[in-house]
């Protein structure tokens, strides 16, 4: 059984017709003592569980951010604005974008996260719309998810928080 499991299961807040159930599928169940645990105890155990190896890192699969990502797939510049101390580096990259249904950008990344620098409110991608054909919008994130399939990292989905244009 998976540490936070075993962790609730040990803090009496199942109920037995739960623990019964856990026992008809196989699981090696014990009872938990009649009398529950401090409150502190059951946090500190679910805390410990949590820090486990294998329990920080969450893989998010999304399929059909995939499906969006190539049904609505435009062209786009992600420009990635740092800030080190008193310099300010900005590089402009190409990209291909989609939109989910909800109105979030999907773009294709595989390297490492880039999170911070995305949602520093300087970082911004840019496209054409035909809306705006005079001049070009600029969309912020304050939010970002890593989407991965398998093991691999496969698409970054971008929150907006603002757009100007």
């Amino acid at each position: 059984m998976h540490s936070i499991a075993l962790a609730v299961v040990k803090s009496g807040l199942l109920p037995e017709e739960a623990l019964a159930e856990f026992r008809r599928w196989g699981h090696d169940v014990e009872t938990p003592p009649p009398l529950p645990k401090a409150p502190e105890e059951i946090v500190n155990a679910l805390e410990q569980a949590l820090q486990d190896e294998g329990l920080v890192l969450t893989r998010e699969t999304d399929l059909e951010a995939v499906n969006d990502y190539l049904k609505t797939q435009a062209q786009g510049t992600l420009y990635v604005v740092i800030e080190d101390g008193g310099n300010v580096e900005t590089a402009g990259f190409p990209c291909t974008y989609g939109l989910t249904k909800m109105g979030e950008f999907i773009i294709r990344y595989h390297s490492e996260s880039i999170e911070d620098v995305l949602t520093n409110g300087k970082s911004h991608l840019t496209f054409q719309s035909p809306e705006t054909l005079d001049h070009p919008v600029e969309v912020y994130f304050n939010r970002v998810r890593e989407i991965f399939f398998g093991d691999t990292k496969a698409f970054i989905i971008c929150t907006p928080v603002k757009t100007d244009g």
